[in-house]
């Protein structure tokens, strides 16, 4: 019985890691850097970047930006305008400590 809880135990701790590793890509924007993560789009922006970043709404000079039906793409904020993928927020520059 305690082996199972503990195999139990492994595949949730699996699962939570490939949650959170959803293939993310980023787009460098002079307007905020725009980012595209999988899945649907409800607060996706939002709780992804911690506030950061709105939900993209495509204008006709970006319209060769081609997004999947199956993704969510949001822009980071004009005063935070560079998405950081290893922290997953916006920020106004990339210098100093985390």
């Amino acid at each position: 019985m305690r082996s199972l809880a503990l195999v139990l135990a492994s595949c949730l701790n699996l699962l939570q890691i490939v949650v959170h590793c959803q293939e993310l890509s980023v787009i460098r924007h002079s307007d905020g850097d725009i980012f595209t993560i999988e899945g649907s789009c409800t607060e996706a922006c939002t709780v992804l970047s911690s506030g950061t970043a709105s939900p993209y709404s495509r204008s006709s000079s970006s319209s060769s930006l081609l997004v999947p039906n199956s993704s969510c793409t949001c822009q980071c904020n004009f005063d935070l305008p560079i998405f950081r993928e290893d922290l997953h927020i916006c920020v106004n520059d990339i210098h100093g400590k985390v």
